[in-house]
């Protein structure tokens, strides 16, 4: 007899009964919003980081593209590597918090420190 197979969608409603829902599994299960098609095993919030980290790479590939087709002694070409180090600092500090969500969702899983 061949098995039937479950759809993501078919998956993600299963995973989640009407009447169930609550902050917790909202956290683990977000079916909302761009992620919706599918499970993940991440919580809402690293997946918020993720989608920052994105952003902020989208906007260092814009300004690098920007930077190489400038003079490095023009002005705009100083305060576009000035924008570039901030967005560079700005990384840093969401893989700071990425590593700690991570973090935290492992400790929730109950896998020691």
């Amino acid at each position: 007899m061949e098995e039937e197979r479950m759809s993501p969608e078919a998956t993600a409603e299963a995973a989640a009964p009407e009447g169930l829902a609550c902050d917790a599994c909202d956290a683990w299960y977000p079916f909302d919003g761009p992620h919706s098609s599918c499970l993940h095993f991440m919580t809402k919030r690293e997946i918020e980081i993720l989608d920052s980290m994105r952003e902020v790479k989208r906007q260092a590939q814009d300004l690098k593209r920007r930077l190489s087709g400038l003079d490095r002694g023009a002005p705009e070409a100083h305060a576009l590597s000035e924008s570039l180090a901030a967005l560079h600092e700005q990384w840093q500090e969401l893989d700071r918090q990425r590593i700690a969500a991570a973090g935290e969702r492992m400790r929730l899983l109950g896998h020691p420190e």
